[in-house]
């Protein structure tokens, strides 16, 4: 079910009985505010998006969800500042939380148990917390970007594994990595770049292997000796497959 651009939209109070639908997308619906004329649908959806809804504070009415199979994005909604109602969401093919300019916390995705793909949280700018996450225990991609309220990034401390890149960056307020000392393989590029006040790598104990590449830059806070003592040992360990670019750091 797509809803795009309807301006008078309002609720889905006339909805109360749709049982199940493929996907769900929501975008750029002016006046949406209330979603609990849809809390019938469920188990399983395709696809879920709520994209560009300005008035949408709570995702109230979703709460029957419990299995996305492809891509959970939520996106650019101004006001978006409540989640609990995914709170039975147990697998997500690929998680986007990306440009929700009021949302503080991911409480409500403490079930979350699998995410097959990626996990992106990017521009969001009050997200202070992470720990609202449920115990997967591994993604491909895992991008944390542009949130400049975060301080770090406890609650990812599930993760043992991310299958392709792992992305720290652009983060004005991120005093450490903690939340991923338990990864231990990267399988292809570590990335650590533009956090303003970063100032040590605790956190990256773990990691024992990225099969690409190591880029650690412009972190001005960040003494390069730490950077390139992290290189040494995780070439030591299991490996570095590809190049180390330590630059722009704290000399």
């Amino acid at each position: 079910m797509r809803v795009f651009e309807l301006p008078l939209l309002t609720d889905f109070d006339g909805l109360t009985h749709l049982d199940s639908v493929g996907s769900l997308d929501l975008r750029r619906n002016t006046r949406l505010r209330d979603l609990r004329g849809l809390g019938s649908i469920g188990p399983t959806v395709l696809e879920l998006t709520i994209r560009e809804n300005p008035e949408l504070r709570s995702l109230a009415g979703l709460d029957g969800i419990e299995w996305v199979s492809t891509r959970l994005s939520l996106k650019d909604n101004s006001r978006l500042e409540d989640i609990a109602a995914l709170s039975s969401i147990r697998f997500a093919g690929s998680l986007s939380i990306t440009g929700n300019a009021a949302l503080t916390n991911v409480d409500g995705l403490g079930s979350l148990r699998r995410i097959a793909v990626d996990l992106e949280i990017i521009d969001n700018p009050v997200l202070a917390d992470l720990t609202g996450f449920g115990p997967f225990d591994r993604v491909n991609f895992l991008r944390v970007s542009n949130n400049q309220s975060l301080v770090n990034l406890k609650g990812l401390e599930a993760i043992t594994r991310v299958g392709a890149e792992l992305l720290v960056s652009e983060h004005p307020r991120l005093e450490s990595l903690q939340g991923l000392e338990n990864v231990e393989q990267v399988g292809l590029n570590l990335r650590i770049l533009e956090n303003a006040i970063l100032g040590n790598l605790q956190g990256l104990e773990g990691i024992n292997r990225i099969a690409r590449n190591l880029v650690i830059f412009d972190n001005p806070s960040l003494p390069s000796e730490l950077a390139r003592s992290l290189a040494e040992r995780v070439a030591a360990d299991g490996g570095i497959g590809g190049k180390v670019d330590i630059a722009g750091n704290r000399q």
